[in-house]
């Protein structure tokens, strides 16, 4: 039997503010309103009515939107999820997701390059990032890494989330014990040492 279940580690960031993002050059990466959300902006999961935006006038090389420092400290199978979308670009920029593990001494590509072209609301990146597991300090920045174009129009990213799970534990019956006893459970092979204090939390393998 296996029980394990992801949970949030931060997020998800609904941009009411820039909340635990910071934009490098200032005032470059905003908080709004979407000029002209279609009707998927709230449909299914939207949280509150902003979103974190680059201004078309912004739609230059190497602006940032970086989180402040978080731990995924004993999580592993680390995920990141945002949604991301345009207000009709002529020609969308491209957005890279980066990731540092020492306080942004160097950044590592995350393999995302955004492709959003549509004002829809319905676009949501997931990314698996095993490098952030079990790391005491991770950033996460987006970073423009080739202009785009338009007229008073925007990109979008909203509801950014990061989630990790705990380890498993393993559990071992003892032999011939009753199996529905948590006291028949153990964490050494031959079914001694450390019982569960139940079969429901998350994260215990029974074998």
């Amino acid at each position: 039997f296996l029980w394990a279940q992801q949970t949030v580690i931060i997020g998800p960031e609904s941009f009411a503010s820039l909340g635990i993002f910071t934009s490098n050059p200032a005032n470059v990466w905003t908080f709004t309103a979407p000029i002209n959300p279609s009707s998927g902006y709230l449909n299914p999961t939207a949280s509150g009515v902003n979103a974190g935006t680059l201004l078309d006038n912004s739609f230059t090389i190497n602006t940032y939107l970086t989180t402040a420092n978080f731990s995924t400290t004993g999580k592993a199978s680390v995920t990141i999820k945002f949604s991301e979308w345009t207000d009709g670009l002529t020609i969308p920029p491209k957005i890279s997701l980066e990731y540092s593990l020492n306080s942004g001494t160097s950044w590592t590509d995350a393999g995302f390059i955004s492709s959003a072209t549509t004002s829809t609301y319905t676009t949501l990146r997931t990314l698996a990032l095993p490098a952030l597991d079990n790391q005491p300090t991770v950033l996460v920045r987006f970073r423009t890494n080739a202009a785009g174009s338009g007229s008073f129009e925007s990109y979008y990213i909203d509801d950014f989330t990061v989630y990790g799970t705990a380890p498993s534990i393993n559990y071992y019956n003892l032999s011939g014990a009753n199996l529905n006893s948590t006291a028949s459970w153990g964490t050494a092979t031959n079914g001694t040492g450390s019982s569960p204090i139940d079969f429901l939390s998350s994260n215990q393998i029974f074998n």
